[in-house]
């Protein structure tokens, strides 16, 4: 474990750690939007499903939920840059990234370099299911129906936070917009001279949001890394008396209704032997 434990937070390891600080995140954004009736969908299912051939979907219900989709981008946001737009958010772990020359004196350098990388791994992963289902070849000048989707809503946004807090050009464009659309509404409310003013204390504030829920979700993935890195012994004992537990508790209530209310009493439950 190196100083300050950006080793094991970048670690893959049970206990989704990754997904909870990436969910809170999310939120926090998604809170913004809802505070300032930004028309917006979170999770946006059925994106591309539509695009996928009917005899392809017996294959897919046999993957998890989200993976059934295809792709689910984090947020589809109406009323921005005069359409629809996709957006995805992604978190990052002070790591290579931070070391690399070219990012070195350049203001928020790592965090823009990961956002504009976002677009292509959307385009990449949509030309890959176009192959795999809709059997359109890369190279051979054809773009697929999901390929065309996607491309539709035009660049994916990349709603990225670094390891320090700080945002990427496109989550830092969401938030001056988002606050311009609230102060509007709200400039009154909230006791403001105008909407303007109003809308450069919700910028101050929704950034300050954003960065401090992921800090924390930050701290708190580092201590659940070393909980788990330091009591792995005691917490794989942990999980296999909550399991006995489970099933003990599974047989005492299958019991009662076949031998009555004393099946229930304290105690190991009655087996049923006929």
């Amino acid at each position: 474990m190196d100083a300050y434990g950006n080793k094991i937070c970048s670690m893959t390891l049970k206990g989704g750690g990754w997904t909870k600080r990436h969910d809170n995140v999310k939120f926090t954004i998604q809170k913004s939007l809802r505070q300032a009736a930004v028309e917006h969908t979170c999770e946006v299912y059925n994106l591309v499903r539509r695009h996928i051939p009917q005899r392809a979907h017996d294959e897919l219900m046999l993957k998890k939920q989200r993976d059934r989709q295809g792709i689910v981008p984090d947020f589809s946001i109406s009323g921005m840059d005069g359409g629809t737009l996709l957006g995805d958010v992604k978190t990052m772990i002070r790591g290579e990234a931070h070391l690399e020359k070219k990012h070195q004196n350049v203001p928020f350098g790592p965090v823009n370099a990961r956002a504009k990388r976002v677009n292509h791994e959307y385009q990449k992963h949509a030309k890959e299911i176009d192959a795999k289902y809709n059997n359109t070849m890369d190279g051979d000048g054809i773009v697929g129906p999901v390929q065309r989707a996607v491309q539709s809503f035009g660049r994916t946004r990349g709603f990225v936070v670094g390891a320090y807090g700080e945002c990427s050009q496109d989550l830092l464009k969401l938030v001056d917009d988002t606050a311009a659309a609230q102060g509007v509404k709200d400039w009154r409310r909230m006791g403001c001279k105008n909407a303007v003013e109003a809308a450069g204390v919700l910028v101050e504030a929704t950034r300050t949001n954003i960065s401090l829920a992921a800090l924390r979700s930050h701290a708190r993935l580092l201590l659940d890394r070393i909980d788990l890195y330091m009591n792995a012994g005691a917490t794989a004992a942990l999980q296999r008396r909550s399991a006995a537990r489970a099933k003990w508790e599974d047989l005492r209530w299958t019991a009662c209704p076949r031998r009555g209310p004393i099946a229930c009493v304290s105690g190991r439950p009655h087996r049923d032997h006929a």
